[in-house]
């Protein structure tokens, strides 16, 4: 990395692997995302290692207003139960939850206020997905993190 500190000589997951929200802005498409996208292997498994002995705090977080979505593998990796009650998150390559939004709201004078709403209801997840890679989360705010595409 030239200019800049690479986070993982500093003992702290990639940039890419942190929790946090985004916004994608696009005519029909427009969405808020949050959790963690296409985080390296050694990330995946803290978070995977996470869900699968306390199921009840990770159902806590998905039953919110939220939709995970993203690429799955085939089945479970290694080391962890085909018959696990949460085996569709287990076998999830990013753990990212979406909240669409229609195209008059994204124009109106209320959609920040909407979207932070969204950033609220993702919060539980990114404090799991921080709490699982052993970073701090802001108590009880929204924190934004600064992400790379």
């Amino acid at each position: 990395m030239s200019g800049g500190v690479d986070p993982r000589t500093l003992g702290q997951p990639p940039v890419n692997d942190l929790p946090g929200p985004a916004l994608h802005l696009e005519a029909g498409e427009s969405t808020a995302h949050s959790g963690v996208w296409k985080p390296d292997p050694p990330t995946v498994k803290r978070i995977r290692d996470r869900i699968a002995p306390e199921p009840d705090a990770w159902k806590r977080v998905i039953r919110g207003k939220i939709r995970l979505e993203g690429e799955s593998l085939r089945r479970p990796p290694p080391g962890y139960p085909p018959d696990h009650q949460f085996t569709q998150d287990l076998v999830r390559k990013n753990i990212v939850a979406c909240v669409g939004f229609r195209d008059a709201l994204v124009t109106s004078p209320d959609f920040l206020d909407t979207f932070f709403e969204a950033g609220k209801a993702m919060d539980p997840l990114n404090r799991f997905l921080a709490d699982a890679i052993g970073l701090l989360w802001g108590a009880g705010t929204l924190s934004l993190l600064p992400r790379r595409c």
